[in-house]
């Protein structure tokens, strides 16, 4: 598990499940970067990370940590009611609280939640690795419903180009996204990969030597 999340890059998903508090052992005593400073903790799910702080840079230069940042919008008390607000929250993780959303395949999933081998190793993740798995299969859920409207229009023959398609925009660019983040443009942008690589395809047929 330490090799999948040693793999996490800025822009690349991870997943927790228990909010991170303040660790004596780590001296962490600012994970949290609050504007406005009494909005609300972050929920379990998946996240961008803006930011790593390796090995050997900075204080507790034991250990590397992973920033995210979020956007907050909800209601905070004001210490007489709750108002309205917009701000940001920005904090960190250790690898060990933390699981790499991008790069966890369904066969690390299976193994790391049915194997006996070296469990104590990894024991205290297991409740965000079900939670993670979860979260997955509702990812995968909703990409086959565009899988399905692609397919109407170009054939099952074509099943592979737009699962590359898929895969393509999701990693396009530096910050990893869903396709449920933007489903119109990315229904739009996929539907434009494949024909272009259709048009490839066609292309390198016809330029083949008789």
């Amino acid at each position: 598990m330490k090799s999948i999340n040693a793999k996490v890059a800025v822009g690349s998903r991870i997943h927790i499940l228990k909010v991170p508090t303040f660790n004596p052992d780590k001296y962490d005593t600012l994970r949290y970067s609050f504007r406005p400073r009494n909005a609300h903790y972050p929920e379990a799910g998946v996240y961008n990370v803006v930011k790593i702080m390796e090995k050997g840079n900075g204080y507790n230069s034991n250990c590397r940590r992973v920033y995210v940042s979020f956007k907050l919008d909800g209601e905070r008390w004001t210490g007489y009611d709750y108002q309205p607000y917009k701000g940001s929250c920005s904090f960190y993780l250790y690898d060990d609280e933390f699981l790499n959303y991008d790069d966890m395949a369904w066969q690390d999933i299976e193994y790391y939640l049915h194997s006996r081998l070296d469990r104590s190793d990894y024991l205290k993740i297991l409740p965000t690795l079900k939670h993670l798995a979860k979260m997955k299969k509702v990812e995968e859920e909703q990409d086959m419903g565009f899988v399905s409207t692609l397919l109407t229009e170009f054939g099952e023959d074509k099943r592979n180009i737009i699962l590359e398609g898929i895969k393509w925009w999701k990693f396009k660019v530096i910050s990893h996204r869903e396709l449920m983040r933007e489903d119109a443009k990315a229904l739009r942008m996929i539907r434009g990969y494949v024909r272009r690589k259709i048009k490839e395809l066609k292309k390198s047929v016809n330029e083949v030597p008789m």
